[in-house]
């Protein structure tokens, strides 16, 4: 699994579809990676510190963990990490 804006953002059959699919997903990955490069955009600002305080980041690693158990990994392109 390497977790690159999967996830639909707009509500509707895209994003249903994303979120149901979500569990087989994570429970066929054997690594569950997330790429979180520091950022800027208009409206936010990314980075490993504000990943794990994120709705949507937050649930697919409680998925990952709830389905394989072990660690979620992140890396920012420099230096990585468990959560």
């Amino acid at each position: 699994w390497v977790d690159y804006m999967c996830m639909p953002q707009q509500p509707g059959a895209a994003r249903d579809s994303a979120v149901g699919s979500l569990l087989s997903y994570v429970n066929r990955a054997s690594d569950f990676v997330t790429a979180v490069p520091a950022m800027v955009s208009v409206r936010d600002h990314v980075d490993p510190q504000t990943f794990s305080s994120r709705g949507w980041c937050r649930f697919e690693c409680l998925a990952r963990v709830c389905c394989r158990g072990g660690f979620v990994r992140w890396t920012d392109g420099t230096r990585g990490g468990d959560i």
